[in-house]
């Protein structure tokens, strides 16, 4: 980014001189050529693709209500994901699963750690189960 002219690249005659155009970063539109604040950078040829494409700066300049937004929206579809995985493994492993919200339940359960309702807890030392254990245990980490 570069500065603009400012008022200050207006002629004023002191002892007969002329001041040249001055580029100045920060404005010295006031009385005596003071500040009043104002920057003089204006940004030219930004992308919008680069910006999207670095999710680190745009989700830290999403306001509050955004960034609740998206860990909510996250946390949902990670349970939605892992709901299909454990009604997948279900049948083989005998947890137990019928339906999607069973599976979800479980999901849930497991994400958050708030305790199993599975009529057994090492899941019949079914080796399907372990990855998707472990998996959405990560996932809940992150």
């Amino acid at each position: 980014a570069r500065p603009t002219p400012t008022a200050m690249s207006i002629a004023s005659e002191t002892k007969g001189l002329r001041r040249r155009p001055v580029r100045r970063l920060l404005a010295r539109d006031a009385p005596d050529f003071q500040s009043k604040g104002n920057f003089n950078v204006r940004h030219k040829n930004q992308s919008a693709f680069l910006f999207l494409g670095d999710i680190y700066h745009v989700v830290i300049h999403l306001p509050l209500w955004g960034l609740l937004l998206l860990f909510v929206v996250v946390y949902c579809a990670s349970f939605l994901v892992f709901a299909g995985f454990w009604l997948w493994v279900s049948e083989p492993c005998g947890i137990g699963l019928e339906t999607y919200r069973e599976a979800f339940y479980l999901s849930v359960e497991t994400q958050m750690t708030i305790g199993y309702g599975v009529p057994d807890p090492y899941f019949r030392n079914c080796s399907e189960v372990l990855f998707v254990l472990l998996g959405q245990s990560l996932t809940g980490l992150v």
